[in-house]
């Protein structure tokens, strides 16, 4: 997908410059101006840093340069003060005009809606003599590289930047008409303002974005902004996947997420700079009102629609199937490793999902994959991993008690995308290869043109911890009995999805891996699963005592020790700290025989708390601070063994219900070994409210004394145990309580998510 990065942020330069931008300017501070050169005083440089927004915490580096464009060492940090990106760099005072920004951290996600599970950097090159907002973004990342080359060549910063600009934009096809001769600098456009440059900007962020992972992302920022200063290279190949990625890329979602992060009162029109680039890339020309009804055909020979038949409606072109009345499902095998689903021979649609976070009330989720690459998106890449279309629907429960009949997630395909429906009668009916866990419901489901069938026709699965092939005649298909009656054999005449939908009560999680899909007898049972569904984490809660029992221990009695809570501090290490377990930190409840925990304190507490009164400092250096901070930890091992781990990617993460005043640095333990002791670690903010956060495998980070880079997912195929360390400033109390600890999403309404 990195050719779609490419392409995207050629569309969105375009329609940055074509746009008037934000009126955020301009001059704070003093300047002592010297042939040519001006000095900076004393000046406040503010801005927004976005992809996404950077979120609250991301570093922002201010670099001096010299009148000559090389930096002299000289920097200003700061932090990102809001999730919109928000920064302000005070008291900024520079031998020249001429400034480097690099912005760093993690991201609100657009195409996802989430917080990224990675870190990117992006740059930005500025002349502070008539501003002091600048903006970082993907538009001044881009031309960072060239505007350097050029000022290289003997151009001056204005005409770098200018000539920079200009070539972006010939890159990307567009002439002076197109994007108009009053041209903003890049670095004063913003996702939250309303201008066309911004609708643009929003539109480039996108589909750079694609469904890419940040490693990923960060790969084809870089390729592009390379091959801008390659006069050889035309980028052609990753423009062609990035407007292959564009046609079916969910808009109205995207939308629906920048909506909600509620950064701003209007979102710009990016969707119309989405549609252009694509519509140009296959050479089909503009879509509206005086062409309504026209055809064209996908003119790129390297597209994988290329000579595809598509139609203006008067606002986008369709892609037209040629789906004949006998309508011909193909099927599909999940060990093929594609999301395509195939119609009479030819590719016709892919797995989509939706859930009830549509619905103001709704708090159902898909995470699709497994181990550390599970996620919302679904890629053909993890159905190639997982032998099937596997997952995880986590069911957190109802947010208001109006609304609480929402608890659903579904998974499916098209058949038609006109919703005038196939005629699938002949199929006889529907075949599966499937898995599904014990918890919640999955159904198959028929979805016609009825306008009034909400009482759909469906067929109920049973669990399944290998897969099972199922055939199921339309005549298995019923309906619950409270809408309207339908005839199975007339509505399968206008089939338009084939559907699975999840349903389970508040607090579960439904696993499944969907392998095969066909007509009636079509399916071969021929298929390789790589996923196991009955693998969990049930959350542990007071209710089982001091005891965590996983699917990693499968003898109970195998050792004493196996699956129980520990609590220490620093005491071996050097330091004082005191851990007082039980609510009442004047008559703490001792630990026992090493360290374990008194299902005392479980009881009292209703979790596992208490008080930590933090020592001093475990080892000073000069005098001058402390080279690391006293701690209390509290440890359960999760396998029998202790010599060995077991494989925990089936969990997808960890979920935890807590109390702290402190952050909580959860950390994995396995029996990788890498010279830092094999572990990785989430850190959960502080709360003093009960708080639910949810911890993705991804979202995991190697020790930074760690000697050796080694993927999380290597880790966590040999999960040995946990630690929750509490780290303080020295002579500092802190309370905090667990309350409940499982897999990935069993823990309830994950509502102060990292």
């Amino acid at each position: 997908m990195r050719k779609n990065v490419f392409g995207l942020i050629v569309v969105v330069a375009l329609s940055l410059m074509h746009i008037a931008c934000s009126d955020k300017d301009k001059t704070a501070g003093g300047v002592v101006e010297d042939q040519g050169v001006v000095a900076i005083v004393d000046k406040t440089v503010a801005g927004v840093s976005q992809k996404g927004p950077f979120v609250n915490g991301s570093s922002i580096l201010l670099f001096e340069m010299d009148g000559n464009y090389a930096q002299t060492g000289k920097s200003f940090p700061g932090n990102i003060s809001s999730n919109k990106g928000d920064f302000s760099l005070r008291n900024v005072s520079l031998v020249s005009q001429y400034a480097t920004l690099v912005a760093n951290g993690y991201y609100k996600n657009e195409v996802t809606g989430k917080t990224s599970s990675g870190t990117i950097q992006l740059n930005a090159i500025t002349d502070l003599s008539a501003r002091s907002y600048v903006n970082v973004n993907l538009l001044t990342h881009l031309e960072y590289r060239r505007v350097l080359t050029l000022l290289d060549s003997g151009l001056a910063m204005s005409q770098a930047k200018k000539q920079a600009e200009t070539e972006i934009f010939k890159f990307l096809g567009f002439d002076e008409n197109t994007v108009g001769n009053d041209v903003e600098n890049f670095e004063d456009l913003d996702i939250f303002n309303s201008g066309e440059g911004d609708a643009a900007l929003l539109a480039i962020s996108i589909l750079t974005q694609g469904d890419l992972v940040e490693g990923d992302l960060t790969e084809r920022l870089t390729e592009v902004s390379e091959g801008l200063t390659d006069a050889k290279w035309n980028g052609d190949s990753l423009k062609t996947v990035m407007a292959d990625w564009a046609v079916d890329a969910p808009l109205a979602k995207i939308r629906g997420n920048v909506v909600d992060w509620k950064f701003s009162d209007k979102v710009p029109d990016f969707e119309k700079f989405v549609k252009r680039f694509w519509w140009n890339n296959y050479g089909l020309g503009n879509c509206g009102s005086n062409n309504k009804n026209d055809s064209a055909f996908n003119a790129n020979k390297l597209s994988r629609l290329y000579e595809k038949k598509f139609v203006c409606d008067g606002n986008d072109w369709n892609l037209q199937y040629d789906v004949s009345s006998k309508t011909i499902l193909n099927t599909w095998n999940g060990k093929n490793g594609s999301k395509n689903i195939y119609v009479n021979g030819e590719r016709f649609s892919n797995w989509y999902s939706v859930t009830d976070l549509q619905y103001p009330a709704g708090s159902t989720e898909f995470i699709f994959g497994m181990g550390s690459g599970a996620d919302s998106v679904i890629s053909s890449e993890k159905i190639a991993a997982c032998g099937g279309h596997c997952g995880t629907v986590i069911f957190s429960g109802w947010k208001d008690d109006e609304h609480s009949y929402l608890n659903w997630g579904i998974t499916g395909f098209w058949l038609d995308t006109d919703n005038v429906g196939v005629d699938a009668s002949e199929w006889s009916g529907l075949c599966v290869t499937y898995q599904k866990s014990t918890d919640g419901v999955m159904y198959l489901y028929l979805d016609t043109d009825h306008e009034d069938d909400s009482d759909k026709l469906q067929y109920a699965f049973m669990p399944a911890g290998q897969p099972t092939t199922v055939n199921i005649s339309w005549d298995d298909f019923s309906q619950e009995g409270w809408g309207i009656p339908l005839d199975v054999h007339e509505l399968v005449k206008n089939l338009v999805h084939v559907n699975f939908m999840f349903k389970a009560e508040p607090n579960t999680a439904i696993k499944f891996n969907i392998l095969e899909v066909g007509p009636y007898g079509k399916c071969s049972g021929d298929v390789e699963s790589h996923f196991d569904v009955e693998k969990t984490f049930e959350p542990w809660t007071a209710e089982k005592g001091v005891r965590v029992m996983t699917d990693l221990i499968t003898d109970t009695v195998a050792v004493s020790w196996a699956g129980k809570w520990y609590a220490w501090t620093d005491g071996n290490d050097g330091s004082s700290t005191i851990l007082n377990l039980g609510p009442d930190d004047d008559n703490p409840i001792p630990t026992i025989k090493d360290d374990r925990v008194q299902d005392e304190v479980i009881k009292k507490c209703e979790g596992l708390c208490g008080t930590i009164h933090f020592g001093d400092s475990l080892r000073i250096s000069d005098g001058k601070g402390y080279d690391a901070a006293p701690w209390a930890v509290e440890k359960v091992s999760l396998v029998q063994d202790d010599v060995h781990g077991e494989s925990a990617l089936d969990w997808l993460g960890l979920c935890m219900e807590y109390v702290s005043d402190v952050d909580i640095q959860m950390t994995v333990v396995s029996d990788v070994k890498d010279g830092g002791e094999g572990w990785v670690k989430f850190i959960a903010p502080k709360s003093k409210e009960k708080t639910v956060i949810d911890m993705l495998w991804s979202g995991f980070k190697q020790m930074d004394y760690a000697k050796k880079k080694i993927s999380v997912e290597e880790y966590i195929r040999t999960l040995k145990a946990l630690f929750i360390f509490q780290y303080g400033k020295p002579f500092d109390e802190a309370y905090f309580n667990i309350t409940k600890l499982g897999a990935y999403g069993t823990c309830g309404i994950a509502y102060n998510q990292s």
